[in-house]
């Protein structure tokens, strides 16, 4: 992909999106972002790109973001609600809005931005392969599915890839922002069954996105990509408290409270119809019910020559910094024998 090319962004207001627009630019790319919120996107349209208003649930408007652009990264997607239904309407048929609107203004490359989600968990100590058929056990992880199938399916009409990352971290991200809060207290929460995972920051998964977009990759190719390895998540919270400073205490909790908390935010999110604001819900509480979530990218390695650059301890340290410096985690008072305080 040559510089000055058009790429449209979807969800270029959100963490991923944001990060990967902003490389685009950097690099002399044009770049439209698809945003549902103009106030959101003043950052930016100040920065340089071009905003179409819209929203994956209205076509005429993503018919007209995809005109003359070259290539599409698709980053938005509905990352909770408490229906299948809702995780299919905008991931999957999203999806599928999309790619029709893409060809049918002539782009040439379209990358979706999957999850492992979709591939499913690691299970008897093997990691998953991209070879594998997808075994995925939430709704969320099944509607990304079907949206790589969508994908699949136009593969002979347009080049297409699917990444799938693991948890993706990283400054601006809200879905790790739980863990970075209870970090800063000094607890560790051992909530479900998980024993490792698998991670990559943000800067990691751009370069990948990009990769993805300048590489000849065989279309409708799906690969996983991830950090440096997997760790397990009472790793993960022990580097966040070594960057406040602070000393971790292991808080267990219950399965039948973590069930009761999860039935609960989803019967909270359909009275207040905001599905996409649930933080933990019963769909992620299935997830949490598996003992891996790790993955084999080697294939993608290979093909591209990409590698992750940012070490783990690196990079939570870093995200832990400017959670601080924007407030979203505050410091309690120090030398007192307090822990920081959020």
């Amino acid at each position: 992909m040559s510089p000055k090319n058009r790429v449209l962004v979807t969800g270029g207001t959100g963490f991923v999106g944001s990060h990967l627009a902003s490389a685009l630019l950097r690099r002399g790319h044009r770049v439209r972002i698809l945003a549902r919120d103009a106030s959101k996107a003043s950052a930016l349209r100040e920065a340089g790109c071009e905003v179409a208003l819209g929203s994956l649930e209205d076509p005429p408007s993503v018919r007209l973001a995809a005109r003359e652009v070259e290539s599409v990264v698709h980053c938005a997607a509905l990352l909770s609600s408490p229906s299948r239904e809702g995780y299919r309407r905008v991931n999957a048929e999203g999806t599928r809005t999309l790619l029709e609107a893409a060809l049918d203004g002539g782009c040439r490359g379209f990358v979706l931005v999957s999850s492992l989600a979709a591939a499913g968990p690691a299970r008897e100590g093997r990691v998953v392969r991209p070879s594998d058929p997808p075994r995925p056990v939430s709704h969320y992880g099944w509607s990304k599915v079907e949206a790589e199938r969508v994908v699949a399916e136009a593969s002979a009409r347009i080049r297409t890839c699917s990444l799938r990352p693991p948890i993706v971290y990283g400054p601006g991200d809200r879905g790790m922002l739980p863990v970075f809060r209870a970090a800063a207290r000094g607890i560790a929460p051992r909530l479900g069954r998980v024993r490792a995972i698998d991670l990559i920051h943000v800067s990691d998964l751009v370069d990948a996105i990009l990769a993805g977009l300048d590489r000849p990759l065989p279309t409708g190719a799906v690969h996983f990509v991830r950090g440096e390895g997997p760790r397990s998540p009472e790793q993960v919270l022990a580097h966040a408290a070594e960057a406040f400073g602070v000393p971790l205490r292991s808080l267990r909790i219950p399965a039948a409270v973590a069930i009761a908390a999860a039935l609960a935010s989803d019967l909270w999110a359909r009275v207040r119809r905001r599905p996409g604001e649930t933080v933990f819900g019963y769909d992620k509480w299935r997830e949490l019910r598996e003992e891996a979530w790790t993955c084999d990218d080697s294939e993608f390695r290979e093909a591209t020559g990409w590698a992750p650059k940012v070490p783990l301890e690196e990079g939570l340290a870093q995200t832990a910094r400017w959670y601080l410096e924007k407030g979203w985690v505050r410091r309690g008072r120090q030398g007192r024998g307090s822990t920081p305080a959020v």
